[in-house]
């Protein structure tokens, strides 16, 4: 997304509506929720965020530093309520020389592994 594109609510709607979500982007939409002033495309991302019940993740660490020093919190990452609570999030200085720092997401939950045998019943010996 460039910084002078709008965001279309009913085009990031969709993907806001389905459970046990992350959506991390570089979505250049400021937002004093993640440490900004806010801009049209985070009063956007907040109304979607907002009306689906998913938590932003973002700690006020700062995501991008511009050539001219100037640092902003454009990357966002997004989660589901559901999961919001299970998440860890934080950014790792870069030495590499890129505009962008590393941004690490992780989720402290088990996965439930269904069997792939359905159980088999001796009927032969019940009583």
């Amino acid at each position: 997304m460039t910084p002078t594109s709008n965001i279309d609510v009913a085009t990031y709607q969709t993907l806001f509506t389905r459970p046990n979500t992350v959506i991390v982007g570089d979505l250049n939409a400021i937002n004093r929720l993640w440490n900004c002033v806010t801009d049209d495309r985070g009063r956007a991302v907040e109304w979607v965020k907002t009306q689906n019940n998913f938590v932003v993740l973002n700690t006020g660490q700062t995501t991008f530093l511009n050539s001219r020093g100037h640092f902003s919190d454009i990357d966002l990452t997004l989660v589901s309520r559901d999961l919001g609570t299970k998440c860890s999030w934080h950014t790792v200085n870069n030495a590499m020389g890129f505009d962008y720092q590393t941004i690490v997401t992780e989720i402290d939950d088990t996965l439930g592994i269904e069997s792939s045998t359905l159980p088999k019943w001796k009927l032969e010996k019940a009583d």
